[in-house]
């Protein structure tokens, strides 16, 4: 016992312990309210926190996904289903925003290619995070309607319904060409 509690009169009193709050598991998150927001601001968060890691400062590794999701506040469905987080991670990935370092666990960062001529700015303020997010913009905010979402796509050229039944209609009308050859070959 320290002199000082052995000078003092009256009942000892337990040692003061802080209540913790429990911490923030996968599983727990999952019951949590869900999160309502769009791939954009998916997109807007991701790039913030892997700003705010870049070189990594802040983390002393690349990001997993459940870590990014942790720290872009996703919580309740948005984290349990990781549709969200797939759609606009893998739209940035296509941008060559950010970069997957590994596959297994998926670490994320950013990319060199956006980083060549400097990132945009990004709140220091460690309360709102995502002040400055908001200043982000992306050439494309959602995934194409064709293809896989980390695909390179021309620029004004995205794959429209039109365009997709054309090159069939195209398709088919050389099958028949080839057919009516083959036919005429076969005779």
């Amino acid at each position: 016992m320290p002199a000082v509690a052995m000078r003092a009169g009256g009942p000892l009193l337990a040692e003061w312990q802080p209540i913790k709050p429990p911490k923030l598991t996968k599983s727990y998150i999952d019951r949590m309210p869900h999160t309502e927001f769009t791939i954009e601001e998916i997109m807007q968060r991701m790039v913030t926190i892997l700003i705010k890691n870049m070189d990594l400062k802040w983390r002393k590794f690349p990001l997993r996904t459940l870590d990014l999701m942790k720290e872009m506040g996703l919580r309740g469905r948005q984290m349990k289903n990781r549709n969200f987080f797939n759609k606009a991670a893998y739209t940035l990935l296509g941008l060559r925003v950010v970069h997957r370092v590994c596959g297994n666990p998926i670490r994320w960062e950013i990319s060199e290619e956006y980083r060549e001529f400097g990132v945009p700015p990004i709140s220091q303020d460690k309360r709102d995070t995502f002040k400055l997010a908001h200043l982000l913009k992306f050439a494309r905010n959602r995934p194409p309607r064709y293809g896989p979402l980390h695909g390179l796509y021309r620029a004004g050229h995205p794959m429209t319904v039109q365009k997709f039944a054309e090159r069939r209609e195209a398709r088919a009308e050389d099958l028949k060409k080839q057919i009516a050859e083959w036919r005429a070959n076969r005779k």
